[in-house]
């Protein structure tokens, strides 16, 4: 998927069931996870990890393109760099 390149940051609606629930406020690719990313701005009552979303992007009046998004908790990846030293 090719990421859109404009000046300033970009807002995309991030949709569940057709219903607007929160706003995307970047996204990018990440080498880790080898997928594109997303921060969003989601309401409390449907940002459970594994809910299923949609995300609108492109601004109303072009041309618009629906992603299939899934909700994931923070971080998206296991930091292993830190460890409790005081345990045998």
């Amino acid at each position: 998927m090719e990421l859109p390149r404009r000046r300033g940051p970009g807002f995309d609606q991030v949709l569940l069931s057709g219903t607007q629930v929160g706003v995307s406020i970047g996204r990018t690719l990440s080498p880790c996870l080898r997928a594109t990313i997303s921060l969003c701005v989601i309401d409390p009552a449907y940002a459970a990890p594994g809910t299923e979303v949609t995300v609108l992007r492109g601004r109303p009046g072009t041309s618009q393109r629906e992603i299939r998004a899934t909700v994931a908790a923070l971080p998206l990846k296991p930091d292993h760099r830190r460890s409790d030293v005081s345990k045998p």
